[in-house]
C-alpha cells in the first residue's frame, strides 16, 4: 500500500532525526572514549541517556510538531520504549 503524503513527509522527517542523532550518538561515543578516556560501557550509557534527550527532543518539535500529548507523558513513554530496546541489545 502506498504511503500518503502526510506519512511520506512524517517518515521523512522522522528519518532525519534518526540520522542527526546516530551522528551525534558516534561523536558523543568517540569523544568520551578517545579523547576523556572512559570506558565504552560507561561512554555508552551516557551516549544512551544523552541521546534519548536530545531525541526525544528532536522528535517532538520536528516529527510530532502537532501533538496533543504532554511533554513530561511523551518522554516517560519515549524513554520506556527506548529502555526495552536498550534492553534487547
Amino acid at each position: 500500500m502506498p504511503l500518503g503524503r502526510r506519512d511520506q513527509g512524517y517518515l521523512l522527517r522522522q528519518g532525519v532525526v534518526g540520522m542527526v542523532c546516530f551522528v551525534l550518538n558516534l561523536a558523543l561515543m568517540w569523544s568520551l572514549v578517545e579523547i576523556l578516556g572512559l570506558h565504552v560501557l560507561l561512554a555508552a550509557a551516557i551516549c544512551f541517556f544523552a541521546l534519548n534527550a536530545i531525541g526525544h527532543h528532536l522528535s517532538r518539535i520536528v516529527v510530532f510538531r502537532h501533538s496533543s500529548s504532554a511533554y513530561g507523558h511523551s518522554l516517560v513513554r519515549f524513554n520506556l520504549v527506548m529502555a526495552v530496546g536498550f534492553a534487547l541489545n
